[in-house]
């Protein structure tokens, strides 16, 4: 109950409240009155390179524990903090359309394999794809299905075109789980929805160095996605609100 989660959106309340658990669970019993900069500074260090955590991904971590220690009325000198956006020393890449298909069928589950083509025909962001419900999918046509994205960040839901062998799959899918529209589309093995941070790290990150990438999954689903609608002939102004961009500069 430490978050004032008016004015966030599910997917940010959702993702600090995992970040305040993990860090927690980090302490390992360690007071919170007793948190100090460098406790911080290594949760924070350890995430991002268990994780391959971009340098905007590990700020919003960091917001999160700022919040949490905020609201136990701890306060810390956060300006003697390392620059927590410049920590990422990676770079982006992209995957030629061989390799996305390659690291989609080696997934080893229907589960998966779905979550890996939903994310990367749809460029969704993992925060969005874990939160993916039955009832944002709209499946009537398949020869014109798409998928409502509410986004991560603020701003309108989406309607994103998505392929008929997808939609054709997701269907029988669907109709396998026996679920109710209102419940998540995709589940882990422990029953509940996947957890946003460990799919891209675990379950992704072994898929893709099986195919011999050493990747994240926002350069499989984001960065691969749009290269190749870009490369493809896609106006960059159409490519730029299908990936729900905020600007043209994004």
């Amino acid at each position: 109950d430490y978050l004032e989660l008016e004015g966030l959106s599910p997917w940010t309340a959702n993702q600090y409240i995992a970040t305040a658990s993990w860090f927690l669970d980090w302490l390992d019993g360690k007071k919170l009155a007793e948190v100090d900069l460098d406790d911080v500074t290594s949760f924070l260090k350890s995430q991002k390179d268990a994780k391959k955590l971009s340098g905007p991904s590990v700020a919003k971590y960091l917001a999160s524990i700022r919040k949490l220690l905020q609201s136990h009325g701890i306060q810390l000198n956060w300006a003697n903090l390392p620059k927590v956006r410049q920590w990422s020393q990676f770079k982006p890449v992209v995957l030629s359309r061989e390799t996305v298909d390659e690291i989609i069928h080696s997934a080893p589950t229907t589960t998966k394999k779905l979550m890996l083509w939903l994310g990367y025909e749809a460029a969704l962001r993992s925060g969005e794809l874990v939160v993916v419900k039955i009832r944002d999918l709209n499946l009537r046509n398949p020869d014109r299905a798409s998928i409502y994205i509410v986004p991560e960040k603020k701003g309108k839901t989406s309607e994103i075109p998505i392929s008929t062998p997808l939609a054709l799959e997701l269907s029988k899918y669907i109709i396998s789980l026996q679920r109710h529209p209102e419940e998540y589309l995709f589940h882990s093995e422990a029953g509940g929805p996947f957890d946003n941070g460990r799919f891209a790290s675990d379950v992704f990150r072994v898929l893709a160095k099986r195919a011999g990438k050493d990747c994240r999954y926002h350069d499989f689903a984001r960065h691969s996605r749009i290269t190749h609608l870009l490369t493809g002939g896609m106006d960059i102004y159409k490519v730029s609100k299908f990936a729900r961009h905020a600007s043209l500069s994004s």
